[in-house]
């Protein structure tokens, strides 16, 4: 079940150029062409968002919201694609470099390469590890979580990072965090299907697919998206001389 799409959709973008183009009002303008570059460079892209809405979208057992920005005791997180399965599992999956191999060095130094070039980044796991820490914080202590004999439900919380299948994959320093790991793309998907609907004990705990659409529901309610609709919205075609002429006229 897909809950939020990408922000940065093509039709979006479209929208804002043709906004910048007919507003009279030159700090609207600049602001339609800025929100336009911003989205072209948001790392989440459609072709991760296919694979994903492929492999999990179109199931009742998971919920999928793409590109969701949270803000948790001031902190502002955002993942790429988050999936909720019907056990309660949510796993954030890094996409930034799905188009990349990567080096994780035992000092903690990342790079990223392809055929032609090769480049340092910040740590992926790093985001990854406080991410999953961050989101935690949050469906724990929100009210997100449905309850059951008058407890909160349990739910865990982990993060992957995805990366290209044809080009090496090397890590040769520890992941701290066992939240965290470091898949293929053509890899993550069976280990989502196989992993995800791990639960505690023996007592079937899986939500209804309702309940679990509820939760992404919820969750995309507190995103904080990275444009203000007003920016989409149309200029007004009464302006102030217009005003005064009507005013005359009646």
């Amino acid at each position: 079940m897909i809950v939020k799409h990408r922000d940065a959709s093509a039709e979006v973008i479209q929208a804002l150029e043709i906004q910048a183009t007919r507003a009279s009002d030159p700090v609207k303008r600049a602001a339609c062409r800025s929100a336009a570059s911003r989205l072209r460079a948001d790392p989440t892209s459609g072709y991760a968002c296919d694979l994903i809405d492929v492999q999990c979208g179109q199931s009742t057992d998971w919920v999928v919201l793409h590109d969701l920005r949270l803000r948790v005791d001031g902190h502002a997180i955002q993942i790429n694609h988050l999936l909720i399965s019907r056990t309660l599992n949510f796993f954030c999956l890094d996409t930034r470099f799905i188009e990349y191999g990567l080096d994780l060095a035992k000092n903690g130094q990342c790079y990223i390469f392809d055929r032609l070039e090769r480049k340092p980044v910040a740590s992926p796991i790093n985001k990854a590890a406080r991410d999953t820490r961050k989101l935690s914080e949050l469906i724990h202590h929100s009210g997100l979580l449905p309850r059951r004999f008058g407890f909160e439900r349990r739910a865990s919380v982990k993060a992957y990072v995805l990366t290209n299948p044809a080009l090496r994959l090397g890590i040769s320093g520890p992941l701290n965090d066992g939240n965290v790991g470091v898949h293929t793309s053509a890899s993550v998907f069976s280990r989502l299907w196989k992993t995800g609907f791990k639960q505690p004990g023996f007592i079937d705990c899986r939500v209804s697919s309702e309940e679990l659409f509820r939760i992404g529901c919820d969750l995309c309610n507190l995103h904080e998206p990275s444009l203000s609709a007003k920016l989409l919205q149309s200029d007004s075609l009464v302006t102030a001389q217009t005003r005064r002429l009507l005013a005359q006229a009646y």
